[in-house]
């Protein structure tokens, strides 16, 4: 495969810098995602990599369908079908918050542990892994470190718009006074 050539024309101009970076982000998505399928579809799970998504964060802690969504940066509606083909496979239940009847978390059930603990973890045969061990250790961090701030920047609007609708939801009389 031949390198990726920077374009012609100024380079100083934010907008076609986005162009470029959109396009160069949606080839390493591809790639990214090439790699989670494969270790799916040898996982023997069953599962696609939305609902692997799914399940790897309820792993951690039961989570709402609107909780999911901000974490994911996926519109509710998106979620729902996903959350209910695992439902129906057995990996998710949806339970029920003692404080709040509305409030309906998802637990990932026994089946679900055991298909998210069978797909193997990214490894050095990955393509993203080798490709930052080509890199090199400190422009691996550099990248990381940049995509990070990238992301917050990308972010901030979001995030604090759902504090804020949080906050409200709350009765909370501070909506936000930071940007952490």
């Amino acid at each position: 495969m031949q390198p990726l050539a920077a374009p012609a024309g100024p380079d100083d101009e934010f907008g076609g810098r986005a162009e470029e970076i959109r396009t160069l982000i949606a080839l390493i998505s591809k790639c990214i995602m090439r790699d989670l399928d494969r270790r799916l579809e040898a996982s023997g799970a069953g599962i696609s990599g939305p609902q692997f998504g799914v399940m790897r964060l309820l792993s951690q802690e039961s989570a709402t369908i609107s909780e999911l969504s901000g974490r994911l940066m996926l519109a509710p509606a998106t979620l729902v079908p996903v959350v209910d083909t695992l439902e129906r496979k057995g990996l998710v239940q949806r339970g029920t918050d003692p404080r709040d009847r509305r409030r309906v978390p998802l637990l990932l059930t026994d089946a679900g542990a055991q298909a998210v603990a069978r797909v193997v973890e990214a490894s050095e045969a990955d393509s993203l892994a080798q490709a930052l061990a080509n890199l090199g250790a400190e422009k691996a961090r550099q990248l990381q470190a940049l995509l990070r701030e990238l992301v917050n920047y990308l972010a901030a609007d979001d995030l604090l718009r759902d504090r804020a609708a949080l906050a409200i939801l709350d009765g909370s009389p501070n909506v936000i006074t930071d940007h952490g």
